[in-house]
């Protein structure tokens, strides 16, 4: 069966849409936080500073393996490693 098409709106039924300006605007926190959780705030001298540790994690890990009629079996790969801050990177291939 044919899917049916629904008759257009009535006359009146745009007046049921409500406009723009019904609607309040919301702060950049207001979809995130709720109203205890947008008073709070931190200062600098409350979080306590830690020293950093060095841990290194990889970023990339790619490998290749294919075949060619002349050379035989081929293949590579390719991995790269940082900290946290970027400062320290590696690659290998």
């Amino acid at each position: 069966m044919a899917a049916e098409i629904p008759p257009p709106l009535a006359s009146g039924a745009e007046s049921e849409i409500p406009s723009p300006a019904a609607f309040e605007p919301l702060s950049a926190t207001s979809n995130y936080l709720d109203a205890e959780a947008q008073n709070i705030s931190f200062s600098a001298k409350e979080i306590p500073a830690q020293p950093y540790k060095l841990n290194i994690s990889p970023d990339l890990f790619f490998m290749l393996l294919g075949y060619d009629n002349y050379n035989g079996l081929v293949g590579g790969g390719y991995l790269t490693a940082s900290d946290m801050l970027g400062t320290r990177t590696s690659a290998f291939s």
